[in-house]
């Protein structure tokens, strides 16, 4: 399969513009951004050009040089890149305008356009609908016999939009890219996909004290000052004691190395795989079992304790571009379906990570975790990184500060009413889970409370039977 990108506007034309919170948005540089992306991953499984992003195709339409230019009966299908506007919501309401696609006037559906909006709104993006268009590039293209679409990926103008699209491009255009290849998942697995030449830096995270799960550890750790943009857990490990049970080099010092190959981290940059760290990359991480080499499947045999469907974490690569990848505990995968899975998706090299409660990943717009603490994590700074979606959203759910109600001083007792349980956290909203007290259970609160300063939602700072102090929601507790 043959396909032509084309990045809309350029030349002198910016296309729609828009200004976000002191950020100024233009449509010519973003179709430039996607149309990169798209192609990147593209060129995985078929072949893709760009048309010339020095120029700009309707103008070439204009001019009578489009289809010298273009050249459309060389390709299978042509999709020109917009980006819309006109929601004018540039403080956000929550919510997404969202993506749309149009097919010529001039010809039929492509086939595509439903596969298309699919994967974008899987991605998080309001799916709006498809439409004809009598729109000049994609019409020619139709009149040269070719499949053709303009999609319009998201609203320029609607802050919810851009920073989905911002926080997330990378993830964007890969799902984009494989609903056009016809390489949508044959498992349910998801990745959070980086091309290398982005990554600022990658590499092993220890934990902090005994145990830690990934979240505390997503908002713990940084590197240059900035907390890490994607973050997953690691090695295996003995869940008793803590100690490893998979290869680990950190900074240089080697915590367990067995005779296995794993995944060096060269100039804390590169995934290189690498048997037992022997290009001494300053952090190197073993495999239990190797996943994927050369493209192609690398185990034979399962190995004990990972049979079954399960929760899955993986790391994976090829020369282009690394993903964290993984399956979620409701739409748990063998360890063959996994392989398989990342496969697809086109990377030639796949490590295993440990998998079932200890999986939890937190990228840009996902979070994913089961409450356990971990050892090891491997943690993903991208340049120009936006931070990941718990960064964000502890910006957006400032709490005020710590206030407290009189007549409390020798303690209250409070119930609980969640039905699940009360989770007692760390910190407010996103902090690591302390203590999960069950429903009918007791704590004990000494007046101390803080508000969301968007929702006025409030928090009591307690202390559970078991003496763990930290904050639950005031509305699972009551006198």
């Amino acid at each position: 399969m043959k396909i032509l990108i084309i990045a809309g506007h350029g030349s002198g034309d910016p296309g729609a513009v828009a200004k976000i919170n002191g950020t100024q948005y233009k449509e010519a540089e973003q179709t430039r951004i996607a149309s990169d992306y798209l192609c990147d991953v593209l060129n995985m499984y078929a072949t893709a050009d760009q048309y010339d992003e020095s120029r700009n195709a309707y103008y070439d339409y204009q001019n009578g040089q489009l289809k010298k230019r273009a050249n459309f009966t060389n390709y299978d299908y042509v999709l020109e890149l917009h980006f819309n506007a006109g929601a004018n919501d540039l403080s956000g309401d929550g919510k997404t305008t969202g993506v749309e696609i149009f097919y010529p006037s001039a010809g039929e559906k492509s086939g595509y356009e439903d596969k298309i909006l699919d994967a974008a709104a899987g991605c998080g993006f309001k799916r709006r609908s498809a439409k004809s268009g009598n729109l000049a590039v994609i019409n020619t293209a139709a009149r040269a016999g070719v499949k053709a679409n303009l999609l319009e990926i998201c609203f320029l103008d609607d802050a919810d939009d851009m920073e989905l699209w911002r926080g997330n491009v990378n993830g964007i255009c890969c799902a984009i890219a494989r609903a056009i290849a016809g390489k949508e998942d044959a498992v349910k697995i998801e990745e959070y996909s980086v091309p290398l030449e982005n990554i600022d830096h990658i590499g092993y995270i220890p934990m902090n004290g005994n145990g830690e799960t990934v979240t505390a550890a997503a908002q713990r750790k940084t590197w240059s000052g900035r907390t890490p943009d994607a973050i997953c857990n690691a090695e295996l490990f003995n869940m008793k004691t803590y100690a490893p049970a998979s290869g680990v080099v950190h900074d240089g010092k080697a915590q367990y190395v067995p005779q296995t190959l794993g995944v060096a981290f060269k100039l804390g940059k590169t995934p290189v795989l690498s048997y037992m760290n022997n290009i001494d990359a300053a952090d190197w991480l073993g495999t239990y079992p190797m996943l994927v080499r050369d493209g192609k499947k690398a185990f034979d045999t399962v190995p004990a304790g990972l049979t079954g469907a399960r929760a899955r974490t993986a790391f994976a690569w090829n020369d282009k571009r690394c993903a964290i990848v993984w399956a979620t505990s409701k739409n748990g995968v063998t360890l063959e379906q996994f392989a398989s899975g990342i496969i697809a998706l086109g990377y030639k090299t796949a490590v295993n990570f440990d998998g079932g409660g200890s999986t939890a990943v937190v990228t840009p717009t996902k979070l994913y975790e089961q409450g356990r603490k971990v050892r090891g994590k491997l943690g993903i700074w991208v340049k120009g990184g936006t931070g990941s979606y718990l960064t964000k959203k502890a910006a957006k759910s400032r709490v005020e500060p710590m206030q407290r109600e009189s007549g409390c001083g020798t303690g209250v007792k409070l119930t609980v009413t969640a039905k699940t349980g009360l989770n007692v956290r760390k910190a407010p909203i996103d902090g690591a889970v302390q203590e999960t007290v069950a429903c009918g259970k007791t704590v004990t609160w000494y007046g101390y409370y803080c508000k969301e300063s968007e929702s006025g939602a409030v928090w009591y700072y307690v202390k559970t039977q078991s003496g763990k102090t930290g904050y639950a929601s005031a509305q699972y507790l009551k006198k």
